[in-house]
């Protein structure tokens, strides 16, 4: 049995003190398989293990939710009710916002090269798994590819607003595409 596909090394995050412990969990369990056979030798650092349980969970959310990076780097320091010690190691938004970028632009999938590109499944509908995509098509005749996207929630609101606006844009169209149109209705006195 190969153990390295069937399990999850973790080590010590105290680099610092030089802390050379691993352990291997279960992938598909969590429970502990094995460990390297090296004790720790320093004391648990409270604030420290507190740090890492909110960056990890902000990292969590940047990679679940399409918000911007620093909403949720802030909603979560203020749900962590941070202590005056806790608030002196927390890095401040601005020195992890591009490292947060650059995990979400990894996680999302590559810059189509070409319009004959499949639109990746995570575009295709809402998070209430509402269709998103609902027109797809390569025609010669406006020379190129026409996507609508919009969720029965947006196009309900469209259809019973009574002012419409639209707004055709180049500067912001994405790479492939030359223009981007927008349509919003007049809900509640906002464009919505």
């Amino acid at each position: 049995m190969n153990t390295a596909k069937e399990t999850i090394g973790w080590r010590c995050a105290r680099r610092n003190v030089n802390c050379k412990a691993v352990i291997h969990t279960l992938k598909t369990t969590g429970e502990f398989s094995r460990w390297n056979g090296v004790f720790h030798y320093h004391t648990v650092d409270p604030n420290e293990a507190r740090k890492r349980e909110i960056l990890g969970t902000i990292k969590k959310r940047v990679l679940d939710e399409h918000i911007p990076v620093k909403i949720i780097v802030e909603q979560e320091y203020r749900k962590a009710n941070l202590s005056t010690e806790e608030k002196r190691i927390i890095p401040l938004p601005s020195k992890i916002e591009s490292e947060l970028h650059k995990t979400r632009r990894r996680a999302l999938p590559p810059v189509p090269r070409d319009q004959k590109f499949v639109v990746p499944p995570v575009y295709l509908e809402t998070y209430s798994k509402e269709p998103f995509l609902i027109y797809d098509k390569r025609k010669s005749q406006y020379g190129g590819r026409l996507m609508i996207f919009a969720s029965p929630e947006q196009l309900d609101v469209l259809f019973h607003s009574d002012i419409l606006f639209a707004d055709g844009t180049f500067r912001v169209s994405p790479i492939l595409f030359e223009q981007l149109y927008i349509l919003l209705g007049m809900q509640h006195g906002e464009g919505v």
